[in-house]
């Protein structure tokens, strides 16, 4: 200020003379003799607007032994004491956002003075971020000590694509951007064309060495360091990642928090507690919002999950087994009604048991839970929505992923056990089966609706439209099955509307919004009737067809024989609208795994 400002220095110089031990006086005294009080002296001040700017106040951490929330929080007041005094300045404050500091920033008065701007969710930042890296990559191909190495390269360079890579891994985070251009711009490493390749690498997960982010890691590794509690703070960050978004109803968001305290019975609030120091990098916002996003920065989550991390690593594999664990012990309690109760039925087994490391604790776990008492009350306690329940559980195709059980030898004794986990859960899904068929279904019913879907004629079977009137708001028209003029809410069909028993079958010839709402659901339709029959299957739950073809299972209730399931499921292997076009739009995409996708239709040839 001194320096910048014309006049105020002179008067800095007095001050100082005139108390001759200022520097040995609290900060709140130096600020008011040596920067208000000159200030205020100094009329031509007022001439002009100054923007002060404070930048890494989350860096602020005093001496040895201070507490850094208490030091950081001193530093706002005296920005608070300085703005008060009717002086032409403004602040820019930039910082992490630590928790400390939104506490203070949402009290008065610096809520009624400041304006909070988070860069991670503005829409410049990404545009800024490219046009940097395009101007930084346009500076390294044209600098002069490139010129021998960059002659044979193909341009322009780098492609298109890799400034767009970097931004969608940098997560708005300009030091991720600007530490990539550092490791392409080191002279002392390979030309440029060649350190872009080990960039590539790195960012595309391959196998690589090299730790071309390390300051980075540094950065996260000071905000950890900085968290006291560390093993718990480690636990609940793990759970948060692993949470499942939908495993609670839209409108009932807002309770995650006290779900995750209550699933590891802590005190409520707890786990939000055990992450205060990390608020900076942990959106513990986003937890109550509909679609998941619990890092700020998805360089985080790689750094978490690399060994990279030390003793901060943390396993999300055994995350999900301690929240499976969780899940069945509550599930045994039957806890209904209660959000906890709805987040461990729906959450159990998917994600958290087919994302869970299998180890003797989680496999003597699930032998012990009494599967077959919880399903049947949880059928009873759906009531009219029982047989949709039940097709939709997944134990009838195998309790686990196939990766899960590839990790052990054959004729190893976890092997043995995890085989003794999915007849266990097996017996007690083919038990429940036959109890809901013989109890709730039309004799012969359901042997003619099975038989008119696997012919091509499918007689009896059509799409009738239902009209639902809620008050205030227009009428809702949706389109459901029907086999011989009967509704078939009843059966476990994809798409089945709860609201159909308090709705009207209408007319589409008469009725324009019924007719336009058989029309629009496409996927119906063309899984209805699809002349090769290979989309035609995925209007049933695997499990359930699987159970009705295996007589062992099925008992009386075989109403498929396996060669009519065979036919489809060959068609759908090889016929283009089948695996095939599934495989061809799964090219380069990461996230497909074709042998996982073959393999709940291939185990019915084994």
């Amino acid at each position: 200020m001194a320096v910048n400002i014309p006049h105020l220095g002179p008067l800095i110089d007095q001050a100082m003379m005139m108390n001759p031990t200022i520097f040995a006086k609290a900060l709140p005294i130096q600020l008011e003799k040596l920067i208000i009080e000159p200030c205020m002296e100094l009329e031509s001040l007022a001439a002009s607007r100054w923007l002060i700017v404070v930048d890494g106040l989350d860096e602020c951490v005093g001496a040895a032994g201070v507490d850094r929330e208490q030091e950081q929080e001193l530093v706002l007041n005296l920005l608070i004491s300085l703005l008060s005094h009717s002086l032409p300045f403004s602040v820019l404050l930039c910082a992490r956002a630590e928790s400390w500091l939104k506490d203070e920033f949402n009290s008065k008065p610096l809520s009624e003075m400041t304006a909070m701007l988070p860069l991670y969710a503005s829409s410049d930042t990404d545009r800024d971020m490219l046009l940097y890296l395009e101007t930084e990559f346009e500076r390294i191909a044209t600098c002069p000590r490139n010129a021998q190495a960059m002659r044979n390269v193909p341009k322009p360079w780098p492609p298109a694509y890799v400034p767009h890579l970097i931004v969608a891994r940098s997560s708005g985070q300009f030091v991720f951007a600007n530490t990539a251009i550092r490791f392409l711009d080191d002279r002392w490493k390979g030309p440029p064309e060649k350190r872009l390749a080990v960039l590539l690498a790195y960012l595309k997960r391959s196998e690589s060495s090299t730790n071309i982010f390390s300051p980075l890691d540094a950065l996260y590794v000071d905000i950890l360091e900085a968290c006291p509690n560390a093993e718990i703070m480690l636990q609940v960050l793990g759970e948060v990642i692993c949470f499942d978004h939908a495993g609670l109803s839209a409108e009932r968001a807002g309770h995650r928090w006290d779900v995750l305290d209550d699933l590891f019975e802590r005190t409520r609030g707890e786990s939000f507690q055990a992450l205060r120091g990390l608020h900076s990098l942990v959106d513990v916002g986003n937890f109550t919002e509909k679609v998941k996003r619990p890092l700020f920065h998805t360089s985080f989550r790689d750094f978490l999950t690399s060994p990279r991390a030390g003793k901060f690593f943390i396993d999300l594999r055994a995350a999900h087994a301690r929240l499976v664990h969780r899940c069945v012990d509550h599930l045994e309690r039957r806890n209904h009604p209660s959000d906890l109760y709805s987040y461990a039925s729906s959450a159990w087994m998917q994600p958290h048991l087919f994302e869970a490391q299998l180890d003797d604790s989680l496999l003597d776990c699930l032998l012990k839970f009494d599967f077959l008492s919880w399903f049947t009350w949880e059928i009873q306690r759906e009531k009219d929505n029982y047989i949709p329940f039940v097709s939709l559980q997944i134990w009838g195709q195998g309790l686990f992923r196939l990766g899960q059980i590839r990790q052990f030898q054959e004729g190893s004794s976890q092997r043995h056990k995890a085989q003794q986990c999915s007849e266990h859960f097996q017996s007690g899904y083919d038990r429940c089966m036959v109890w809901v068929l013989d109890s709730f279904t039309k004799p012969g019913f359901l042997k003619r609706f099975f038989e008119a879907c696997f012919s091509p004629e499918l007689p009896g079977i059509s799409v009738s439209a239902f009209r639902h009137d809620t008050p205030g708001s227009p009428p809702d028209y949706f389109p459901i099955l029907t086999f011989e003029d009967t509704p078939l809410k009843m059966l476990p069909l994809k798409g089945v509307n709860g609201r159909l028993k308090s709705s009207t079958q209408v007319d589409p010839a008469n009725d324009p919004g019924a007719k336009s709402a058989v029309e629009m659901d496409e996927k119906l339709e063309t899984s209805l009737f699809s002349p090769e029959f290979g989309s035609h299957f995925d209007i049933f739950s695997q499990p359930f067809l699987m159970f009705l073809a295996d007589p062992a299972r099925s008992l009386h209730h075989h109403y498929l024989p396996q060669t009519s399931i065979l036919s489809v499921i060959r068609t759908m292997l090889v016929h283009p609208s089948g695996f095939p076009g599934l495989l061809e739009a799964s090219r380069g995409c990461e996230n497909w795994d074709p042998i996982q996708l073959r393999y709940p239709f291939a185990q019915w040839f084994a």
